[in-house]
């Protein structure tokens, strides 16, 4: 096993330097450089802290909680990227400083869920909790700090990962290719998801000056099934907007589209430009790749571990809220509105 005198003699530092290092409370002491390049080679000699020696000392777990909502769960999965690139990159971060992540899942309904008996035993020292929408959900007094991660930039959440300004992009995009019947579909407005993308539609058409949105150029999916996008392709087309592009809110509803559209004979992007949303890397196989617009969960997983580790740490100053933008991934399938 490869022991703290081990790295601080390949580091050339002597082992408590080595010992603040790697503990988040004490690194501040030593200069970043140091820190690095002890945490480099910490890594690199495949170093392991001992949890249990570590706990007995600092009363701490050394376990970090992860909560994950059902309806996120249900909607994406755990292999959908967006979700897995987030829950990745939070475990790549608690990895470099000795931190171990415990993933759980809650239920709105479940007032006693996983993560919350978890921090009332001190299983963890520590809670990053996802949420789909609706107000943060405050843990009792006196337990474990909580850093927030949310979709909606007017919530006070920690951490925002802004939906509706990638549905924003989405339409600026067609638009500067001058599309001026954007036609949208997207999940029900019934759903808190479907109804901040339709807003933020809505809201880029008007600031655009594309005026109010064509009911005729609106159609939806069923709740949670972009397969079912197809049908509302077919409904969009047959009410006879002559839509230039379409705008799907989930790329694998941009999937199902482009099969009506090459049923119906229709080019993509030559007579119909489409765009997707949560860059799915089937996309890159269809023909054409499908234009996306990407969410930054890696740099907003690493915005929230930092503020915890920061949390656990003790420092209550730890500068929040961080708001991170979707960003544009342009490919064959979106091209200058035809004539």
């Amino acid at each position: 096993m490869v022991t703290q005198r081990d790295v601080a003699e390949a580091a050339g530092v002597d082992r408590a330097t080595v010992s603040r290092a790697l503990d988040p409370q004490k690194r501040l002491m030593i200069s970043p450089e140091t820190v690095e390049r002890v945490l480099a080679v910490a890594e690199t000699m495949g170093y392991r802290t001992n949890a249990l020696a570590r706990g007995l000392r600092t009363s701490r777990s050394g376990i970090v909680g992860l909560e994950i909502p059902t309806d996120i769960h249900s909607a994406a999965s755990l292999f959908d990227k967006p979700l897995s690139v987030f829950v990745t990159s939070v475990e790549e971060r608690l990895s470099r400083v000795g931190l171990t992540l415990l993933a759980t899942f809650s239920s709105p309904a479940d007032a006693n869920g996983a993560s919350d008996r978890f921090t009332r035993n001190g299983v963890i020292d520590g809670l990053i909790r996802l949420q789909s929408h609706g107000a943060p959900r405050a843990l009792e007094a006196g337990q474990v700090p909580v850093v927030t991660v949310g979709l909606d930039p007017t919530i006070a959440y920690d951490v925002v990962v802004d939906e509706g300004r990638g549905i924003e992009i989405a339409v600026e995009h067609l638009h500067r290719l001058g599309h001026r019947r954007i036609a949208y579909i997207g999940e029900p407005p019934a759903m808190p998801r479907g109804e901040r993308h339709l807003r933020a539609y809505e809201r880029a058409a008007r600031r655009l000056g594309l005026g109010e949105p064509d009911p005729a150029l609106i159609a939806h999916y069923h709740d949670r099934h972009p397969a079912s996008a197809p049908k509302a392709v077919e409904t969009i087309l047959a009410r006879g907007g002559e839509p230039t592009a379409i705008l799907f809110t989930d790329d694998k509803a941009a999937m199902g589209g482009y099969g009506v559209l090459r049923a119906q004979r229709i080019q993509v992007p030559q007579q119909i430009s489409v765009i997707g949303w949560r860059d799915n890397d089937a996309g890159l196989f269809l023909l054409p790749p499908l234009t996306t617009v990407a969410l930054p969960m890696r740099a907003a997983a690493f915005a929230a571990t930092d503020l915890l580790v920061a949390r656990v740490g003790g420092d209550e100053d730890a500068p929040g809220k961080h708001v991170f933008d979707p960003y544009l991934i342009q490919r064959d399938s979106t091209g200058p509105a035809s004539s």
